[in-house]
């Protein structure tokens, strides 16, 4: 089994030494924040590896060059809409550009910061694992951890290895980004990270850098076994018979991965378990606690979605959801019987960008050939196309169900 810290280590092998005892210490926060499968883990650290660089970075440092600031901060860049003329003023002053950009230098952000004193921009940049910034979401971050105002007296706190974790970690949830990620729509969890909003229309700064550390990360957690199983409490001291109940009311209830009705508490009946505690707002321990059984007794049945029940997924429900290699193998299909092999062939080379006079000089070489040859030529075409069609559909729909193969993001 492999755990988050494992691949910490793996993909940043330079990261500051409070980040590493987070991730070292922080299985049961992954647990109680839901970051429980391969695909949010992946997502997760993608967004962490950008805002930090690798784990590197601590506190957003300010010291930029006049072009830099220009890029971040600039006009049509940001709300600060710093000139040429003041970047050459702000270059290498990280105090002063923070006040400007952050603090009361800029009165619409510093609203939206809750950066309401002089040196509030600056005490308050981006900080930590997810570069949390301004008082606000300093003391939103503490408060819904159930902290109270400790980053906002403390910002310093953000970083320390027994907090590092839960600022990223509320944010996370808070943006609603395990169903984004389960969805493997990274442009959204950007949105969250860096704009706050996964519905705005802008581009995340760093968005290349984002898909790149996925695209790292996701075959390694794929296919890593990754388990935050050293978080899990013991289940309640119950019998068999006791459980069984449990397992046939979680199945009923549509959580398919209860599996066997068999009063073992095991890897299936754990994740139907989170499941179902994910989506009513229970702590998320993978056991059967009073909370659990109590919401148990009065849930409604679950409503199936392509993010959440990957295995009852149809070809026909990703090809309604966009998915281009199930579209492609549809078309090819419905192409051959609808128009026959010829058809089929001429069809799929004008999509790709190719003129059907392309194979006039094979058919013009051939004239003397009889029909019938080129009839059961058609036909053994249209038969191989169908064949090869219905593979694809068949890999790209067992992929998805497994989770195996989100796809590059």
């Amino acid at each position: 089994m492999n755990r988050a810290v494992d691949y910490v280590r793996r993909f940043a092998p330079k990261a500051r030494a409070q980040y590493v005892a987070a991730f070292e210490a922080g299985d049961a926060l992954f647990s109680k924040y839901g970051v429980t499968t391969p695909l949010r883990l992946a997502h997760f650290l993608a967004q962490v590896m950008h805002e930090t660089g690798g784990l590197t970075v601590l506190r957003e440092s300010g010291s930029y060059s006049a072009k830099r600031i220009v890029e971040v901060f600039g006009v049509g860049r940001h709300s600060a809409r710093v000139t040429q003329a003041e970047a050459a003023k702000l270059a290498r002053k990280p105090s002063a550009l923070f006040e400007r950009v952050y603090g009361l230098g800029n009165p619409k952000k510093a609203k939206e910061l809750g950066n309401t004193k002089a040196g509030d921009g600056w005490r308050y940049r981006g900080n930590g694992i997810m570069q949390t910034t301004g008082r606000y979401n300093h003391r939103a971050m503490g408060q819904k951890a159930g902290l109270g105002d400790l980053f906002e007296d403390d910002p310093g706190k953000v970083t320390a290895a027994e907090y590092a974790l839960i600022p990223a970690l509320v944010e996370w949830q808070a943006g609603g980004c395990n169903a984004l990620a389960d969805a493997n729509n990274i442009l959204a969890i950007s949105r969250v990270i860096n704009l706050g909003n996964a519905k705005s229309k802008a581009t995340p700064n760093g968005m290349a850098d984002r898909r790149a550390w996925f695209n790292r990360l996701w075959p390694a957690i794929r296919d890593g076994d990754f388990s935050v199983s050293s978080a899990k409490p013991a289940d309640p001291g119950m019998s068999r018979d006791e459980i069984k109940p449990l397992q046939k009311r979680l199945r009923d209830l549509g959580y398919f991965e209860v599996g066997l009705v068999d009063g073992l508490i095991g890897k299936n009946t754990r994740s139907g378990i989170r499941n179902f505690q994910e989506e009513h707002s229970l702590p998320v321990t993978e056991a059967f606690d009073d909370a659990t059984i109590k919401r148990l007794a009065t849930a409604g049945h679950r409503q199936a979605t392509t993010d959440s029940d990957r295995s009852s997924l149809t070809a026909k429900d990703l090809s309604k959801a966009g998915d281009t290699i199930t579209k492609g193998a549809e078309a090819v299909k419905k192409t051959t019987v609808a128009a026959g092999a010829s058809a089929a062939v001429i069809g799929i080379a004008e999509q790709v960008g190719q003129a059907t006079d392309m194979l006039y000089p094979i058919t013009g070489f051939f004239t003397n050939v009889p029909g019938w040859v080129w009839a059961a030529l058609a036909v053994g075409v249209a038969v191989a196309l169908w064949q090869a069609a219905t593979k694809v559909e068949r890999t790209r729909l067992r992929a998805v169900q497994t989770g195996e193969d989100a796809g590059p993001a």
